[in-house]
């Protein structure tokens, strides 16, 4: 991928190289690409697509998020092909990040998803997401970035930095990044820089000076969480852990080897529906590091079955807070997981549905509530041990690939040599 930023920033010249092979087992005759920025006030325009050195004409779909790109031949099962698109970024202003982290607020520039990018190929026919979950569904890929960018500002990113260069006035960088389901990137003239060394991981946390406390806080959370997830999941997958405090309309979000975190939780003086703001800041970062083995590690359909990454990742939260304070403070997020449940009346939804079958109220209360309910439900059903066992083979059995709730039952069963096809038809399936 390569970006080269204007001035202002929100205009970018981009090119995507993608080198793709067909890992199915029948020929493909097209690729589509996801345009998540065609679903914002932003715009992603393709300007040219070639395959294998021959120009291509794509077809739009889906108020211009999918973009299906037809292959000059047919591709066959292990075939190769090369895919160029030349495209350009217009990046949406807003007050608070409310476009899923693409946009340009308070100084910062927030590029999630802002490349085309293949659909793992269960998710070829999805349609477009809904706003209130999460927007992608990818295989893991391996990224090569080289961004072009005004001298001054300052690029927080996942992955290793390759390479560095300023010209004038400008300042070229290249990093890598892999195995990774997506990428993202912020910028901004006002970020200072924190880091901490955790074993073998630098965890780098990015923030206005002025926050620095709270940076400091969040720097500290992931680390606690980066050693309490290690020794029960398996090591931290990637060498370096990018926090980035960002003006943004939802407390946090995932990606691969570095996580958005909204920059009012920095303000630690602030409290928000009543929850003091470091409270909510260290439960939300543990959260979002916790994605980087149950979405990043071991991936799921997050459209389809978004359970599957946010209950065992709430669970995780929990662990989080049982392995650095104690039972106390792990009770006291326990009661936080039973109260979201509550905001539908305990209603038994299942917690396997697809984001578009409940309603947002629904969507917080039964995915981030009762599904780690279930989570800790199974765990006494399995018993302690054996359950813990079989999370942290779940996460190396799966590494970098994509489960489905079947395969998870599957796992947990061979793990506790039971059958639990009761408890996830009461937890879990309609």
């Amino acid at each position: 991928l390569q970006f080269d930023l204007g001035d202002p920033p929100t205009e970018i010249q981009a090119r995507a190289r993608i080198r793709f092979k067909n890992r199915e087992s029948d020929a493909i005759r097209e690729i589509p690409f996801f345009l998540y920025p065609n679903l914002t006030p932003g715009r992603l325009e393709v300007r040219s697509v070639t395959i294998n050195g021959l120009t291509v004409e794509a077809q739009f779909r889906d108020r211009r998020s999918r973009l299906l790109v037809p292959l000059p031949a047919a591709l066959g099962p292990g075939q190769a092909a090369s895919i160029r698109i030349d495209y350009h970024l217009s990046v949406p202003e807003s007050e608070e990040g409310q476009y899923g982290g693409f946009g340009y607020s308070g100084g910062v520039l927030s590029l999630a998803y802002c490349y085309p990018m293949i659909p793992a190929c269960e998710g070829w026919d999805h349609p477009p997401p809904v706003t209130y979950g999460d927007f992608s569904f990818n295989e893991v890929s391996f990224y090569l970035v080289q961004i072009s960018m005004p001298e001054q500002l300052v690029l927080a990113a996942p992955g290793i930095q390759l390479g560095s260069h300023r010209r004038e006035g400008r300042r070229e960088l290249v990093f890598a990044l892999g195995p990774a389901r997506d990428l993202y990137l912020a910028l901004s003239r006002e970020f200072a820089v924190h880091s901490e060394q955790v074993g073998e991981t630098e965890i780098r946390s990015y923030a206005r000076e002025e926050d620095g406390a709270g940076s400091q806080r969040a720097l500290s959370t992931a680390g606690a969480a980066v050693r309490s997830f290690g020794e029960r999941f398996g090591i931290y997958p990637y060498r370096t852990l990018t926090l980035v405090s960002v003006p943004f309309a939802s407390y946090g979000l995932e990606f691969p080897g570095i996580i958005i975190i909204a920059r009012r939780l920095y303000d630690l003086d602030q409290n928000y529906g009543g929850i003091p703001a470091p409270i909510l800041l260290e439960s939300t970062t543990a959260h979002e590091v916790g994605h980087q083995w149950f979405y990043a590690l071991v991936g799921n359909d997050q459209m389809l079955e978004p359970w599957l990454d946010e209950a065992p990742t709430q669970y995780a939260t929990w662990l989080y807070y049982l392995d650095r304070y104690g039972g106390r403070a792990a009770q006291g997020f326990f009661r936080s997981l039973e109260e979201r449940w509550d905001r539908v009346d305990r209603a038994e939804i299942p917690i396997g549905r697809p984001v578009s079958e409940y309603t947002p109220k629904e969507y917080g209360a039964i995915v981030y509530g009762r599904g780690p309910l279930f989570i800790q439900a199974l765990s006494e059903h399995m018993g302690e041990d054996v359950f813990d066992g079989f999370f942290r083979e779940y996460t190396g059995a799966f590494e970098w690939d994509i489960v489905d709730s079947l395969e998870f039952q599957a796992a947990a069963e061979r793990a506790c040599n039971c059958q639990l096809d009761e408890l996830f038809e009461h937890w879990v399936r309609d």
